[in-house]
């Protein structure tokens, strides 16, 4: 019987353990929409796979009215986190996301918008009629 094969990978393939992923930060900041809204109204992320890139979908749902909204996209390269693309463009540039604090810098303007505060209202409204 021939020798098993010694193993090749290297043992450290897990990388650093204390990175914050991007999807980590985008699910807590879902669970704060519900907790905030009693659950009258969520967030969801949803995770793609687009080539050789990871796609994250932020979504505003109402469970009672079976309605969702999709807020924003974000998308990264599948071997990192950062850059995140966010496929909007200011002065000719992409707005682009480098670092976890730039996510969190970048979520509070997403959500303290005035058409994010108008549609999370509406629903509440709605929800509550």
């Amino acid at each position: 019987m021939p020798d098993e094969m010694p193993n090749l990978w290297p043992e450290d393939l897990g990388g650093d353990q204390n990175v914050v992923t991007p999807t980590t930060v985008l699910k807590e900041a879902a669970a704060q929409l519900g907790r905030q809204t009693r659950q009258l109204v969520r967030a969801r992320v949803s995770t793609d796979v687009r080539g050789d890139s990871l796609e994250h979908t932020f979504w505003i749902e109402v469970p009672s009215l079976e309605y969702r909204y999709e807020l924003f996209r974000l998308q990264h390269p599948v071997d990192s986190f950062y850059p995140l693309h966010t496929g909007q463009w200011v002065d000719r540039q992409e707005v682009v996301i480098r670092s976890e604090d730039e996510l969190k810098e970048y979520l509070r303007d997403i959500f303290g918008s005035e058409h994010t505060k108008r549609l999370v209202g509406t629903l509440l409204r709605q929800v509550r009629s």
